[in-house]
């Protein structure tokens, strides 16, 4: 059954569903409900409730209305009575905008529902949303879980901050998807253990500054620890978003953390978050065999890295084979390789040269840009007896010196325009549905 009561203007949509629904919704299959919550409200605390749906499959309730229910405790507590519906059948459960007590769901409906894989949670406000604990006890309850979304549903307590969550296993989980500050996030994915998982997609609200963005990576570490290994990584920069993705035509596993509201900061200010997220990245050992990376990233970002933060990556990362650069070269990152070639021609060098299996890159068409790596090729595989001064004024500092015949090339700028790849328009798309 499928009905939509915020599409009904006649004023029976209710009274009928209800009717019907008295005698017939024991042998519902799938149920969704899509309305406004008074409406909901009133359906569900009709006289179609039973103690029992054997055959119930899927439901679906979306609380459309966007403001915080004024009946709150009341609209919950009906809620919970309908949660609590033994339906031993019922694989998947999906909650949009619904105010209702988490602890019944480890309580009333865990026990009752041992098939449920999919469970998908959306809240609009944050005083309907768990804590970490206690959505690490909810999950905890639904041993079987194949697929986890939640979007806005849990935030970090002083419950959270003092105890010190124990690990949850699990075992069946493929997917998760979900979005929240940097330190729930953290404190989330630190908690699991997913042997299973082939695909993590996290949408993070930065903040002001946050300083728990390396904290955040470790939990993405701990969590993909047992995926298989990632070929491919995309770190992007553009529209306030910072997007690390290894969604490679679409095929699994999949890596994919987005950072909203990454504001540009003045470059007097520290800012530590790029390099947090660039040596979290490196520590990932689910890319330490990643052949093909493409950046794509402005000055105004790179320039608050920490002058080994490239080299770091580098060294990690030391299967790379290819590279690709977007819109926005990555000024610090060549730089990088400048240098590190330079030593190792020089002799003074006391590593080996980083990327010794990089065999291309790639870049927009730029003649300018062309030139500079055409000499960044011949530095790595012979020694460059005459290098013109403007490249090594360039190396010396990216930010003051632009390179070679192009003054405007690597000035930064916030604007829309960008001909950056299809991909990253659909994860934009993507990020504004949500």
């Amino acid at each position: 059954v499928f009905f939509d009561i915020a599409e009904d203007y006649t004023g029976y949509a209710i009274p009928n569903l209800t009717a019907v629904m008295i005698d017939h919704f024991w042998r519902c299959v799938s149920l969704h409900i899509e309305g406004y919550g008074d409406d909901i409200e009133e359906i569900v605390s009709s006289r179609i409730m039973t103690d029992k749906a054997w055959l119930l499959h899927r439901l679906s309730i979306h609380n459309i209305s966007c403001s915080l229910p004024s009946a709150c405790d009341s609209e919950a507590e009906i809620l919970d009575t309908f949660l609590s519906v033994l339906a031993p059948q019922l694989i998947s459960l999906h909650l949009e905008g619904c105010a209702f007590n988490w602890d019944i769901v480890c309580t009333r409906l865990a026990p009752h529902t041992p098939l449920l894989s999919l469970l998908r949670i959306h809240t609009f406000h944050i005083q309907l949303a768990a804590s970490v604990a206690q959505l690490l006890a909810v999950l905890e309850s639904l041993p079987c879980l194949k697929d986890l979304q939640l979007q806005n549903s849990f935030v970090s307590s002083k419950t959270d901050w003092n105890a010190r969550p124990h690990k949850v296993l699990l075992s069946q989980l493929s997917s998760l998807v979900f979005e929240s500050s940097t330190i729930a996030g953290a404190m989330f994915l630190a908690a699991l253990e997913l042997p299973s998982l082939a695909k993590l997609e996290a949408t993070i609200d930065v903040g002001q500054l946050s300083t728990d963005i390396g904290q955040f990576m470790e939990g993405v570490q701990l969590a993909t620890c047992r995926m298989a290994h990632l070929p491919y990584l995309y770190i992007y920069y553009g529209h306030r978003l910072l997007i690390l993705h290894s969604n490679h035509y679409h095929r699994f596993p999949i890596l994919q953390v987005t950072f909203k509201n990454w504001a540009l900061c003045d470059p007097a200010v520290s800012d530590t978050r790029f390099t947090d997220l660039i040596k979290g990245i490196a520590d990932a050992a689910v890319l330490w065999k990643m052949q093909d990376l493409k950046v794509s990233l402005p000055i105004s970002i790179e320039q608050h890295l920490a002058p080994d933060a490239w080299a770091y990556f580098l060294c990690c990362l030391k299967m790379i084979s290819l590279i690709s650069f977007g819109t926005h070269a990555p000024v610090f990152l060549i730089r990088t390789l400048f240098l590190d070639a330079f030593r190792s021609n020089e002799g003074i060098q006391v590593q080996p040269q980083l990327l010794p299996l990089l065999k291309q890159i790639t870049m927009p068409s730029i003649p300018e840009l062309k030139v500079l790596i055409d000499i960044l090729a011949d530095a790595r595989s012979q020694p460059v007896e005459v290098v013109c001064k403007m490249i090594l004024d360039w190396i010396a500092d990216p930010v003051v010196h632009s390179i070679p015949g192009d003054p405007v090339w690597f000035v930064d700028d916030e604007s829309t325009d960008s001909d950056e790849a299809d991909e990253i328009n659909e994860l934009l798309d993507g990020i504004d549905d949500d």
